[in-house]
C-alpha cells in the first residue's frame, strides 16, 4: 500500500479506503500465498501492527487511527482472520507472527478493486446523479425555506436500492412536495417524478455510498450547497405557492441522446393532468473546476490574427513580417512573436489603462467569449461543482446583458516567465468608472505552454486559451 497521510486517503477513492470499508463492513477477502493464485477468502476480525515483538490491535473506532497506522505500518501490518475451508486447506503459516489465523496483510489477493485511484467511472456523470438526488430531496423539504441536508439526499439515494445492474431508474409513487394552504383550502402535496439514467460504472459508482462518501465528498457538498441556493429556493417556493398541485419532474439523462444541448439535468413540472408544461431549470454538470474554457492552438500567424481579431477587433498585418521573422529565426523567438501580436489587442485598447469601451467593442468581447464557451458545452448553462465544496455557475446567455451594464475596461498584461520564454497573459477587468483602479477581473487571454514527446526528441507546443477570472461571475453567474 502507499504511503499517504491519512487525510489525503479519505479524499480519495483509493484502495486504502476500499479496504477500509470492507473491513468495517466484516466482508470476505480473497487471499494469495503465492501471490499467483486466489487460495480462497477469510473475514477480518482484526487488524494488527508488529511492534518489537508484539502485535498491537488497532480499534475499528476511529478513521484516522486505522488509516494512519495502515499509512504509516506498510510492512509491518497483520491481520486475525476467519478462513474460508478452501482458504484453511492452502494456508501454510510463515515466519512468526504468522500462526494459524494470523497472517500478513499482503497476503491480500490485490485484484480489480486494488486500483490505487483509477476508476472506471467518470466523475461528472456520478455528479449528475447527486445533484438530481440533491434537487429531489430540495422540493421534498415541507417549506422552502428548509435546509437540505445530506441525510435527506441519502434518503433519496436509498430509495433506488442498490446496484443491480440498472442503469434507469424512475419513481414516481415514493417522493411528493407540500403545497402552502390556497385560499383556506389545504391541498394535496405535488408529485415529483424522479428519473436518472447513468452508463453502468457511473450507476454503480452513484449508488456507492463508499464513493459518495471519499472521492465525491467535496462534489457531494457542491450539490447540496446549490440545492440551498436561492436560485432553487425561489423554484421551490414557485411550486408551494403557486395553488395547484403539479406534476415536477426531475430528470438526470446521461443516457439520453442529447442532439448537441449537452444538457445532463432537466427540472420541468405540469399541472396535475400533465398538461400546460414548463421548463424550471436545465443545466450542464462538470465536476472540478477548470478555468480554461477555450484555446485556439499553435502558433500560426493566422490563428493570432483570427484571436486578436475576435476578442479585440484589431488587424495584425502591421507585423506580420516581423512575427514570421522571430519565428523563423535560429533559435526561434516564439515567446517574442506571441507578445507581439498579444501587443497589438493591448495598445488598441489602453496599454492597460482604464478606458471607454464602445457598444461594438462590448458586443464584440461577448460574442467571442460567448461563442468560445458553448461550441463544445451548448447554450446550457453550467453548473460546476467543485472539490471545495462549492457550486460555480456559469450562463453565458447572460454575457451580453450584463457587460452592457459597464463602459469602463482595462487589459493589464501580467507576462509570465516559463521554459518557452516570457509569455504574454492578458487579465481583462470591469470598472465602475474610470477611477476604480482596482476593478473587476472577468477573463483571462494568455499562453499555456507544454511539452510534447516525439521521437525525435521533446519539442514545446504553445497555445492560446480563454479562461475565467476571479470575478467572472458578477457577469454570468449566480449568488449564493
Amino acid at each position: 500500500m502507499a504511503k499517504l497521510d491519512y487525510n489525503e486517503i479519505l479524499k480519495y477513492d483509493s484502495r486504502q479506503i476500499l479496504f477500509y470499508e470492507m473491513l468495517r463492513n466484516s466482508s470476505p477477502f480473497e487471499v494469495s500465498f503465492d501471490e499467483k493464485t486466489i487460495h480462497g477468502t477469510v473475514v477480518i476480525e482484526k487488524l494488527l501492527y508488529k511492534q518489537g515483538k508484539n502485535l498491537i490491535n488497532i480499534p475499528f473506532s476511529s478513521d484516522a487511527q486505522v488509516l494512519g497506522k495502515l499509512a504509516t505500518y506498510t510492512n509491518d501490518m497483520y491481520m486475525q482472520v476467519k478462513l474460508d475451508m478452501k482458504a484453511k486447506k492452502a494456508w501454510t503459516p510463515g515466519q512468526f507472527p504468522e500462526s494459524e489465523n494470523i497472517m500478513r496483510l499482503n497476503r491480500l489477493f490485490k485484484g480489480e478493486d486494488w486500483k490505487d485511484g483509477k476508476t472506471p467511472y467518470n466523475r461528472g456523470d456520478v455528479a449528475e446523479g447527486i445533484q438530481s438526488a440533491a434537487l429531489v430531496a430540495r422540493f421534498m423539504k415541507e417549506k422552502p425555506e428548509m435546509t437540505v441536508t445530506k441525510a435527506d439526499v441519502e434518503k433519496v439515494i436509498a430509495a433506488l436500492g442498490t446496484f443491480n445492474g440498472t442503469t434507469v431508474f424512475t419513481i414516481d409513487d415514493k417522493f411528493t412536495s407540500p403545497n402552502a394552504d390556497f385560499g383556506g383550502v389545504s391541498l394535496e402535496p405535488d408529485q415529483i417524478v424522479y428519473t436518472v439514467g447513468l452508463a453502468t460504472p457511473h450507476m454503480q459508482a452513484f449508488l456507492s455510498k463508499r464513493v459518495r462518501s471519499t472521492k465525491m465528498r467535496g462534489i457531494y457538498d457542491a450539490a447540496i450547497a446549490y440545492a440551498n441556493s436561492n436560485t432553487i429556493k425561489e423554484w421551490d417556493r414557485e411550486f408551494y405557492e403557486n395553488g395547484r398541485r403539479d406534476i415536477i419532474t426531475v430528470k438526470a439523462q446521461g443516457l439520453e441522446d442529447q442532439k448537441g444541448t449537452k444538457k445532463d439535468l432537466d427540472i420541468s413540472f405540469t399541472d396535475e393532468h400533465g398538461n400546460h408544461k414548463e421548463t424550471a431549470l436545465e443545466l450542464s454538470i462538470k465536476a472540478a473546476g477548470v478555468k480554461q474554457f477555450s484555446q485556439r492552438g499553435g502558433t500560426k500567424f493566422s490563428t493570432l490574427q483570427e484571436l486578436m481579431g475576435e476578442f479585440y477587433g484589431v488587424n495584425l498585418a502591421g507585423i506580420k513580417s516581423e512575427y514570421k521573422k522571430l519565428l523563423n529565426n535560429i533559435p526561434g523567438e516564439v515567446d517574442k512573436a506571441l507578445s507581439l501580436a498579444y501587443s497589438v489587442g493591448h495598445k488598441k485598447w489602453g496599454s492597460g489603462r482604464i478606458v471607454k469601451w464602445p457598444v461594438e467593442q462590448k458586443k464584440r468581447f461577448a460574442d467571442a467569449a460567448k461563442y468560445h464557451a458553448q461550441k463544445d458545452a451548448g447554450e446550457i448553462p453550467q453548473l460546476n461543482l467543485l472539490d471545495s465544496g462549492t457550486p460555480d455557475y456559469k450562463d453565458f446567455n447572460l454575457l451580453h446583458e450584463s457587460i452592457m451594464k459597464y463602459d469602463y475596461f482595462s487589459i493589464e498584461n501580467r507576462e509570465a516567465e516559463s521554459k518557452g520564454g516570457t509569455l504574454p497573459r492578458h487579465i481583462i477587468k470591469v470598472h465602475k468608472d474610470i477611477s476604480d483602479g482596482e476593478g473587476k477581473q472577468i477573463f483571462e487571454i494568455r499562453v499555456k505552454i507544454e511539452t510534447q514527446k516525439k521521437v525525435s526528441g521533446d519539442s514545446l507546443y504553445y497555445r492560446s486559451v480563454i479562461e475565467n477570472s476571479s470575478d467572472t461571475g458578477i457577469l454570468i453567474g449566480a449568488e449564493y
